[in-house]
C-alpha cells in the first residue's frame, strides 16, 4: 500500500510537468513568431548574397564537406602567447593538436604572468606562429586579442590608448554631458582605487 502511494505522488508531479510543457509548446508556436523566423531565415539569405558566387559556392561546398566534429571545431578559440616557440617543444604540439585534431575555428592572442610581472607577445613571433599553424588547418582561422586599450595592451610594441574610465574622466566627457557640474560632483565623489 505504501509503495502504491508513492509510484502515485510520482506519477502526478510527472503527468503535470508533461501537461505545462505541452501548453507552454502550444503557446509559443504563434503566427508572429512564425513571420519573425521566416524574416530571419531570409534575412541570412540576403547576407549571402553579398558574397560573389564563386566565394558563396566554396562556402556551401565546404560546409557540406565538414564533419559534425569539425563543424564543433570552428566554435572553439584557443589561447596562445605570441612568443618564439620551438617546433618541437610541447606548446608547439599542442597547439597544432588543436588545430589538425579539434579543428578550432582561431586564437586568441594572450599574455603571460611570470614572477617579474606580465610578459606580453611580440609581433612578429606572433605572425609567424599564426602563419604555421593556418598552413596545418584546413580552413581559415581567425586570429583574435583583446586590444580595448591599444596594441600595446597585449604586445610589446604597439600604441597604448587610456582606459575608458579616463577617456570619460576627460574633458571631452564634461563637454557631452548635458549637465556637466552634477557629472563632475559625481566623479569627484566617486572612491579613490586605493581606498578599494
Amino acid at each position: 500500500m505504501e509503495g502504491r502511494r508513492v509510484r502515485i505522488l510520482f506519477v502526478i508531479p510527472v503527468l503535470l510537468l508533461i501537461l505545462m510543457a505541452q501548453k507552454a509548446r502550444s503557446q509559443s508556436d504563434t503566427p508572429n513568431e512564425k513571420k519573425s523566423a521566416q524574416k530571419t531565415s531570409t534575412g541570412l539569405k540576403g547576407a549571402a548574397k553579398n558574397l560573389s558566387p564563386a566565394a558563396s559556392a566554396w562556402v556551401e561546398s565546404t560546409l557540406r564537406k565538414m564533419t559534425v566534429d569539425e563543424k564543433i571545431g570552428q566554435l572553439l578559440f584557443t589561447t596562445y602567447h605570441g612568443s618564439f616557440t620551438a617546433t618541437d617543444s610541447d606548446a608547439y604540439k599542442q597547439l597544432v593538436h588543436d588545430v589538425q585534431d579539434l579543428h578550432v575555428g582561431g586564437f586568441i592572442v594572450i599574455t603571460h604572468g611570470s614572477p617579474v610581472g606580465i610578459v606580453k607577445s611580440q609581433a612578429y613571433p606572433t605572425a609567424v606562429l599564426a602563419n604555421q599553424l593556418q598552413s596545418k588547418s584546413k580552413l581559415p582561422l581567425l586570429i583574435g586579442a583583446d586590444f580595448e586599450r591599444g596594441t600595446a595592451m597585449r604586445y610589446d610594441e604597439g600604441t597604448s590608448f587610456p582606459t575608458a574610465m579616463a577617456v570619460a574622466a576627460g574633458p571631452i566627457a564634461f563637454a557631452l554631458t548635458p549637465e556637466p557640474r552634477r557629472a563632475k560632483a559625481s566623479i569627484q565623489r566617486a572612491p579613490r582605487s586605493s581606498s578599494l
